[in-house]
Parts: C-alpha cells; structure tokens; sequence
C-alpha cells in the first residue's frame, strides 16, 4: 500500500472527528488535504464512500444488545422477543420501547448515536 493512500486514514479521522463535533464539515477538512496527496477525484470517491458509510451508520439510532435474559422491544407496531446475545436497531424517529419479558432479570445495553439528542421517558 502506497504512502499517499495511508496518509487518508489520519485525513479521514481528522474530517470524522470534525463531522462528530459539529454535524457537518467533513468534507470540507478532508478534501482540500486529501489532494495533496491522491488525485482529487480519486480523493472525491473514498471520501463520499466513507461519508455515506457514516451517514447509513447514523441512520440506524439507538441499537441495543441484550446482555443477560429476555426481553421484548417494540420498534412501531412490531414487537420482538430477544434472549442474550440478541441485538436490535431503532429507525430514526421511530417510536419505540423495551420491557423485561422474562422470569429473570434482564440486563441490556442501550446505544445512541449522538449525546446531543434530546429524548423524553413514556
């Protein structure tokens, strides 16, 4: 692997970074760096690639994974039991919930793509 194709993954990390804090401007950090060492159009096509990569990423809200017993989670009008080891993925803007579904108690953790997103308990 040449060196001008490693000095992308700092690049990227660097537009990602910049993308996480602010929502925007990935591109615009990682482009203009991008060309000082591929061609602009190949710079153009790995980046928009790793942009849709984020944005599908990102897509997908608040995945969670069920760590110890059963649970149900409700993502609209579809309910789905899940034991340990189960894992699912909320739509953004989907309405949704989870219960304890078993004898014992479960234990899951909850993920969500963005701190900065407000949320109210039903």
């Amino acid at each position: 692997m040449s060196l001008e194709i490693l000095a992308l993954a700092p690049i990227a990390f660097l537009g990602a970074l910049v993308y996480g804090i602010t929502g925007f401007g990935a591109a615009l950090i990682a482009i203009p760096l991008a060309t000082h060492f591929v061609p602009l159009r190949f710079a153009l096509a790995v980046f928009v690639l790793l942009d849709l990569a984020n944005a599908l990423r990102l897509g997908l809200e608040a995945p969670r994974h069920v760590v110890r017993g059963e649970v149900e989670c409700r993502i609209g009008e579809e309910r789905v039991r899940m034991k340990a080891g189960g894992l699912s993925v909320v739509p953004k803007g989907a309405v949704h919930g989870i219960r304890n579904a078993g004898e014992a108690p479960a234990e899951i953790i909850l993920s969500y793509s963005s701190a900065a997103r407000a949320f109210e308990l039903a």
